[in-house]
């Protein structure tokens, strides 16, 4: 991998989804050669029983599959946790909006292997800060802190001048992440 795996949690639970079976295998042997894990299933059905029994970091989901398509599996998986960074993996990617909504990522087939490494390693990253940020979000205290101390603003009275305002903007935000 080209990305430094420093920070990484390698323990991290990596979710694949795919009909192609010889694609899953490559998945399942690549992605356990750095992650302890990896969990591959051949459908989205699947993909969401397990989700009831296990919290996953990330998931890497075919497009087209039968029954229910990734893109409904993507909007499902953002449902249930908006922090589990998903990315798509396609050959059939068309450019639209609605594809895009959820997506965190697209890979399209085929795929360059080093590529791949990167957006995982990105991928976990991003999780990894989106928690953090959360966390401070729903503390009045933490998000006062920073605006005050990391902005520098008290000094200068906005914040104190403005605290209707600022409470606002930590509703706005704690709304956002909700969804």
């Amino acid at each position: 991998m080209r990305k430094s795996l420093k920070g990484i949690n390698k323990k991290a639970c990596i979710l694949v989804v795919d009909d192609d079976s010889s694609l899953l295998k490559f998945f399942k042997i690549h992605l356990t050669s750095v992650f302890a894990n990896v969990t591959v299933v051949e459908n989205a059905t699947e993909a969401l029983k397990l989700m009831d029994e296990k919290e996953f970091e990330l998931v890497l989901t075919d497009i087209r599959m039968p029954k229910i398509s990734g893109i409904e599996l993507i909007e499902e998986v953002k449902r249930r946790d908006s922090s589990i960074i998903v990315y798509a993996v396609s050959a059939y990617y068309d450019g639209s909006e609605t594809q895009l909504k959820y997506i965190d990522g697209f890979l399209k087939k085929p795929f360059d292997i080093e590529f791949l490494n990167d957006m995982i390693v990105t991928g976990l990253r991003l999780r990894k800060y989106f928690i953090q940020l959360k966390g401070i979000v729903q503390d009045n205290q933490k998000v006062l802190d920073l605006v005050y101390g990391g902005l520098g603003l008290d000094d200068l009275g906005i914040v104190t001048a403005h605290k209707t305002q600022v409470e606002k903007l930590i509703t706005h935000i704690r709304q956002g992440m909700a969804s």
